[in-house]
């Protein structure tokens, strides 16, 4: 649920006196919780503290794959230009969504593995090529980043990834290139 709250103490309290996890985003005034219950969710639509509830479609789609990658679009070329020794080296990028293929020539030796992988996407796959490409197997999949490792995480919860796991995975940065239907209230 997106709910926005015209008094985040008023909010922040409840949540916390139902004992529901949460997570709130400053720069939009906006609390996510993963799950209300029927009672708690009667409870919460008559607070006067509530502004704003939604559900929304929250299911993951997979973007459109792109066959030709211009560059050019968001001067990635440029940085690599000019910023040529800054790669990444030791950090982490997560990708989260589909599986990315793993074999690719692009990512070899930086993937750092996850629970066995059934099927990828071209989608995930150039993802994680824009964002860490070696540049291999053509001078367009040198990625912004090309230094880092990549590891797959899951887009079917749309929460963030537990702490516990960014830690243990040592992620700098996680990527989030997926559709989840039209909001007409940013």
């Amino acid at each position: 649920f997106h709910i926005v709250s015209n008094d985040s103490l008023l909010m922040k309290r409840w949540l916390q006196q139902e004992k529901i996890t949460f997570v709130f985003n400053p720069r939009n005034n906006r609390w996510y919780v993963h799950h209300l219950s029927a009672e708690q969710k009667n409870n919460l639509w008559r607070q006067s503290f509530i502004a704003f509830i939604d559900k929304g479609k929250r299911t993951p789609a997979v973007e459109k794959d792109f066959p030709q990658i211009d560059l050019n679009t968001n001067q990635i070329s440029i940085a690599q230009r000019y910023y040529n020794s800054i790669k990444g080296n030791g950090l982490v990028v997560s990708i989260k969504e589909d599986p990315f293929d793993e074999s690719d020539v692009d990512l070899k030796n930086r993937i750092i593995p996850v629970a066995s992988v059934l099927s990828t996407t071209l989608h995930a796959t150039t993802m994680a090529s824009i964002i860490a490409g070696g540049g291999n197997s053509s001078a367009y999949s040198l990625g912004v980043a090309s230094g880092t490792k990549v590891v797959h995480d899951s887009f079917l919860n749309l929460f963030p990834t537990e702490i516990t796991v960014i830690n243990t995975q040592q992620v700098s940065v996680q990527n989030h290139s997926y559709g989840v239907g039209v909001e007409n209230y940013y």
